[in-house]
């Protein structure tokens, strides 16, 4: 049974060649682009919907 290091995944290094700091900065680094620029990218893509709408109805 082999074991998962999710981490080490994330960050490409084998298990043991990233320090813990690494692996929580390459986590947050990613988090910050799946999660936070995504929500912007959603608020942008609401934003052009609501002045399409509006343009329709004026």
């Amino acid at each position: 049974m082999s074991r998962r290091y999710p981490l080490a995944a994330v960050s490409g290094a084998p298990p043991g060649q990233q320090s813990g700091i690494g692996d929580i900065l390459d986590w947050n680094r990613g988090y910050v682009r799946r999660h936070l620029l995504e929500s912007l990218a959603t608020v942008g893509g609401q934003v052009m919907l609501a002045l399409k709408t509006l343009r329709y109805l004026l």
